[in-house]
């Protein structure tokens, strides 16, 4: 037996009382079919609306996504378009010390219903769509430049 003499016993039985009432359990299948709900909304929003070239993650848990953008773009610039449209993500560069994940981002579901989480992405698509027609726009200038000097 574990003998835990530093915990409060009242609270102790209350947490036995509730979990033997199976409310926990409940709660968790609950919760877990919400997130399911969620993700899966985010996963097929995803693939309809992110342009061609950006790849994302397909978590068996959880509630983010990674997302990773074509070569040369930034995901902090994207964010800067994004909460323009009331759209935020974490970039890739807050889980790195370096610029190793500087294209990347993490998208999570939040607390946002399917409906909203569709419509989001929607959003961020077009954003991407049009970030990504500036970059190779800006790429062709850079490049067109180089060419005559």
């Amino acid at each position: 037996d574990i003998v835990d003499r530093g915990s409060d016993v009242f609270l102790q039985l209350i947490l036995r009382r509730l979990l033997d009432s199976g409310c926990v359990a409940r709660q968790d299948a609950q919760m877990r079919r919400l997130w399911g709900d969620q993700l899966s909304a985010l996963l097929a929003a995803l693939e309809r609306s992110m342009p061609r070239g950006v790849r994302w993650t397909h978590p068996r848990g959880g509630g983010a996504v990674w997302v990773t953008m074509p070569e040369g773009c930034s995901s902090e610039t994207l964010l800067m378009r994004a909460l323009e449209r009331g759209i935020s993500f974490i970039p890739g560069r807050a889980f790195a010390v370096s610029d190793r994940h500087d294209r990347s981002f993490r998208l999570a579901i939040g607390t946002l219903k399917p409906a909203q989480i569709i419509e989001a992405v929607n959003a961020l698509g077009e954003t991407m769509k049009e970030y990504l027609r500036d970059e190779q726009r800006n790429h062709i200038r850079r490049v067109g430049i180089a060419k005559v000097s």
